[in-house]
């Protein structure tokens, strides 16, 4: 079975022997009108910036479109779980990975829907074009840019009530094994061995990382080994094994593999999946809760 709340109940030290600090865990009900602060970011390359959204578009399900930004002179964050709570999303930018970075004179959050947003902006970017993101007056604008600075698209998406924002710093659990590999070849190897299951196995041993189908029909497994060019290490104190619901780690390597190279996973039994996708001047990574054998 999964437990569609084990995420938080790690998150929010619910289970036995994790060690969680929360910061703002007290949120008052009353609606308090913030002011989106001012600010100035560009992305120096407009496909980035649409990436970014569509991997969060990925995992906003059908009921939701609302997605909490953050702003300060520590970068650009974004914190987000999907409504079923079995997946988490930690996704910061450096201030050096944008072409211009003004910070707001303190931390600011922004809500929109990530939905509407792509909506209202080009399918395609021309070649060189750049994308800004301000908050002027309270407002927040997007703009795409051509190569030569010509103003391709502006948009002003609308501001939602901000959803409660907790910073969860939380002492990890023991990592058994990790893997260094190919995000693109994972990906592949996810797709190649789900067929029609709904769920996936992965494993983790001295000598292999085995992908394999989770079902009683079928033996489908893809296996990388330490002399597979696909995998770059791999790091085992023991072996260690994770049953997924396939579909949230799947859309996870579909949309990071437009941001990132390779791909690190962290396994250890009964705890939640960490994929760390490498990308340039940030950090993204994905936590996706176990289905527990029962």
């Amino acid at each position: 079975m999964v437990d569609v709340d084990f995420l938080l109940d790690v998150l929010d030290d619910i289970r036995e022997g994790e060690n969680v600090q929360r910061e703002d865990a007290e949120v008052s009900n009353e609606v308090e009108e913030r002011r989106v602060e001012d600010f100035r970011i560009r992305f120096p390359d407009a496909s980035y910036f649409i990436d970014v959204l569509r991997l969060l578009k990925a995992f906003q399900g059908y009921y939701t479109d609302e997605v909490t930004f953050e702003v300060s002179d520590d970068g650009f964050k974004v914190h987000f779980m999907e409504p079923s709570r079995i997946a988490l999303i930690k996704l910061r930018l450096e201030p050096y990975a944008f072409e211009e970075f003004e910070p707001p004179a303190k931390a600011t959050r922004f809500t929109i829907g990530v939905k509407e947003l792509l909506k209202s902006l080009p399918k395609k970017m021309p070649r060189g074009s750049y994308a800004t993101v301000e908050a002027l007056e309270g407002r927040v604008r997007v703009r795409i840019y051509g190569a030569y600075g010509e103003l391709i698209s502006e948009t002003e998406p609308r501001l939602l009530e901000e959803e409660n924002w907790t910073d969860l710093h939380f002492t990890p659990w023991t990592i058994l094994a990790t893997a260094r590999l190919s995000l693109d070849d994972l990906y592949d190897a996810v797709r190649t061995v789900k067929g029609s299951s709904d769920r996936i196995r992965i494993k983790v041993s001295h000598d292999m990382l085995v992908v394999e189908r989770f079902d009683d029909e079928s033996k489908a497994k893809a296996i990388f080994v330490p002399n597979d060019p696909r995998l770059y290490e791999l790091e085992v104190h023991q072996e260690a094994k994770v049953i997924l619901y396939v579909k949230y780690l799947e859309n996870f390597l579909k949309y990071a593999r437009k941001l990132a190279d390779e791909v690190k996973l962290m396994v250890a039994p009964d705890k939640p999946l960490i994929a760390e996708a490498f990308i340039p001047s940030g950090e993204l990574k994905f936590y996706q809760a176990p289905i527990i054998e029962s």
